[in-house]
C-alpha cells in the first residue's frame, strides 16, 4: 500500500507542477517522457537526473531523496525541455562546465528559472490545494518508475493513466526484426547488390561508460559490420549478431536500401587518396544516407520514425498517409515504445505534403530530426536490440 501511495503522490505532483511551468512562460508541449529511477547511486558526484534531447525523456533518480528535492531536480529538466523544444539545445557541444560556453548560459537558465519557478509553484500549493483540472490526459503513460529489484531486475511500472492502472513489463524490451527483414532483401543485381549491417554501442544506452576509453563517435561506438548479400547469409550470422549485441549492450542496424559494391569501393579509393589516414572508411561510406537531386530514383525506401507510445498520434500518421495514397511496405515499435513506417517510395509524388503535415506534431515548427514524427531518407532499422532503453 505504501508502494502504491509513494506512486500516486509523484503522479500528482508531477503534473501539477508541469502544469504550472507550461502555464507560466516555460511551454513544455509536447511533454517529454518521464522516467523516475530507483537505481540505487553512490558517492559525491552521482546524478540527481538527467534530460536527453534527441528522445525528449527525462530521468530522474529518486532512491533515498525526499521527493521535494526529486520534484526540484525535475524542474530544472524541464527547462531544459523547454531549451530542446525552442531549438536552443543545438548550441550544445560539450559536457563539462567552463568547456563550453553555450553549455554554462543553458545550465544557468535551467538553474536559475528552474529554481525560481519551483518556488513560486511550491509557495502556489502552500496557499491553497490546486482545482482539478483536464490537465492529466494529456500527460497520459508519460510518466513510469524504474525499480531495480535486489538481482538487478529492471521494472518499468506506469504511475499515471486516467485510471491509475498499474502494469508490469520488463525495462528491456527485445526487438528480433531478421525474420521480416528478408522483406528488403531485394537483389536487384546479385552480382552487385549488397545490404549493409552494422552494430552500434549507443552511449545514451550505457551513459556510465567513460567516453574517452573505446571508440565512441558522435554518441556511437561502432563494433562489427557486414555486407549481406544473401538472405542465407543473414539468417547464418544470426547467431553471432545477437552475441555481439547482447554482450556489448548494443543494437544492430540494417540499411532499408541496398547498396552497391562497385560504388562504394570507388567512393572509398577516392577519400583514402585525400585522407590516407581516415579509418573505418569503408563502413562510413556504406553506411552512410543519400539523398537529394543527385539521388533521383534510387534508394526509395524512407523510415519516418515516429518518437512517441501515444497511438492517438500514430493513428493519425496512418491517417495522413492513407489520405496521401503513400503505402506503406512494413512497420514495427522500437525498442523504447515509438513506431518505425517504412514506405517503398520517397519519391510519392504527395509525400512533401505528408511531411508538412507531420509538423502538426510539434505545433506547426519544423523539428527536424528532433521532430515528434520525421521520415529518415535511406535510413537504417533496428534489426536487433536488447539494450536497456534511454529513448526513443
Amino acid at each position: 500500500m505504501a508502494a502504491k501511495k509513494h506512486r500516486t503522490d509523484y503522479e500528482k505532483h508531477i503534473k501539477e507542477l508541469a502544469e504550472f511551468m507550461d502555464t507560466n512562460g516555460c511551454p513544455l508541449r509536447p511533454f517529454p517522457k518521464i522516467k523516475l529511477s530507483n537505481k540505487k547511486q553512490d558517492g559525491l558526484l552521482i546524478k540527481t537526473g538527467f534530460y536527453d534531447p534527441d528522445n525528449k525523456t527525462i530521468t530522474i533518480f529518486v532512491n533515498d531523496r525526499h521527493i521535494k528535492d526529486c520534484l526540484r531536480s525535475l524542474a530544472h529538466e524541464f527547462i531544459h525541455h523547454n531549451q530542446n523544444l525552442e531549438g536552443r539545445l543545438a548550441n550544445y557541444h560539450g559536457d563539462t562546465l567552463g568547456q563550453d560556453e553555450a553549455l554554462d548560459m543553458l545550465e544557468s537558465e535551467a538553474y536559475n528559472r528552474g529554481n525560481i519557478l519551483f518556488r513560486k509553484w511550491t509557495e502556489t500549493k502552500a496557499k491553497s490545494e490546486p482545482k482539478a483540472t483536464t490537465f492529466g490526459k494529456h500527460m497520459k503513460k508519460k510518466i513510469t518508475l524504474s525499480e531495480e529489484s535486489d538481482n538487478g531486475m529492471n521494472i518499468m511500472k506506469s504511475i499515471l493513466s486516467e485510471s491509475i492502472e498499474d502494469y508490469l513489463c520488463e525495462m528491456q524490451k527485445r526487438i528480433n526484426n531478421f525474420d521480416r527483414a528478408e522483406k528488403y532483401l531485394d537483389f536487384k543485381d546479385p552480382e552487385d547488390d549488397f545490404y549493409f549491417v552494422q552494430i552500434t554501442k549507443r552511449y545514451k544506452d550505457n551513459p556510465h561508460d567513460n567516453k574517452r576509453e573505446g571508440n565512441y563517435r558522435n554518441g556511437s561506438w561502432y563494433l562489427k559490420s557486414y555486407k549481406i548479400t544473401s538472405p542465407q547469409q543473414l539468417q547464418q550470422l544470426k547467431p553471432e549478431i545477437i552475441s555481439i549485441c547482447d554482450k556489448n549492450n548494443a543494437r544492430a542496424y540494417m540499411c532499408i536500401n541496398s547498396r552497391s559494391k562497385k560504388e562504394t569501393e570507388e567512393r572509398v579509393k577516392f577519400i583514402k587518396s585525400i585522407k590516407p589516414y581516415a579509418d573505418h572508411v569503408e563502413d562510413r561510406v556504406a553506411g552512410e544516407a543519400k539523398d537529394g537531386e543527385n539521388w533521383k530514383g534510387k534508394r526509395l525506401r524512407l523510415l519516418i520514425d515516429i518518437d512517441t507510445n501515444d497511438k492517438r498520434i500514430w493513428k493519425e500518421v496512418h491517417e495522413i498517409l492513407d489520405m496521401c495514397n503513400i503505402s506503406i511496405m512494413d512497420e514495427y515499435e522500437s525498442s523504447s515504445g515509438g513506431l518505425h513506417i517504412v514506405i517503398p517510395n520517397k519519391e510519392e509524388p504527395k509525400f512533401n505534403y505528408a511531411k508538412f503535415l507531420f509538423r502538426k506534431f510539434d505545433r506547426g515548427r519544423n523539428m527536424g530530426r528532433q521532430a515528434t514524427v520525421h521520415p529518415n531518407p535511406d535510413a537504417k532499422m533496428i534489426l536487433y536490440a536488447n539494450t536497456e532503453t534511454k529513448g526513443y
